[in-house]
């Protein structure tokens, strides 16, 4: 009796575990509105001065390109742009240019609706007008959402996250916090 629980055990790890039958891979893009958010300039020491100002309503584009390790797992890459990136007291904006890497989990909750989660490190630079420099640096991506398929692997995405920028340019913080919503269309292959 032992055995064969012990059997069953190793047989559903390596199920689990193994690639799915079909290789799945998925591309897409999505539309992000970007409502809220905040920017925060910080100079090095000795005068460590900082100061933190919401942005106004930024806009971007996003694609990504998934490979699904398991049926509950996925890495892939995501390039986005955001638009109009800019303090509410300025009137000149930037753009803000990342490359993420991405992992999501999944839970298909029926045939054509996936929910998922998930991470999204990366590198970042921000494009700022009539300004000098370039910041850039790490930034993180977080969020949720969900996909509806429609027909023969094509569907629909609705998502919501956060993205955390850690820019600097000479030693200067140039941080930003951005909220996103987003929709979008994909292929699963």
């Amino acid at each position: 009796m032992l055995r064969k629980t012990l059997a069953a055990a190793v047989v559903s790890a390596v199920l689990l575990a193994a690639p799915s039958a079909r290789a799945e891979f998925q591309l897409g893009g999505t539309f992000q509105l970007k409502p809220w958010g905040s920017m925060t300039s910080k100079l090095p020491l000795p005068s460590a001065l900082s100061a933190t100002e919401g942005t106004a309503v930024a806009y971007g584009l996003s694609a990504y390109f998934d490979w699904f390790l398991i049926k509950y797992l996925s890495l892939g890459l995501s390039p986005q742009v955001t638009f109009n990136l800019r303090k509410h007291s300025e009137d000149v904006s930037a753009t803000q240019i990342d490359i993420l890497a991405r992992v999501a989990l999944w839970i298909p909750a029926t045939d054509s609706f996936r929910i998922y989660a998930y991470g999204a490190p990366g590198y970042s630079f921000m494009e700022r007008q009539n300004q000098g420099g370039t910041p850039n640096g790490f930034v993180v991506n977080v969020g949720a959402g969900f996909t509806y398929t429609i027909i023969f692997g094509i569907y629909l995405s609705l998502e919501g996250g956060y993205s955390f920028g850690f820019q600097k340019l000479s030693g200067d913080d140039c941080n930003s916090r951005l909220l996103h919503v987003s929709a979008g269309v994909g292929l699963r292959i």
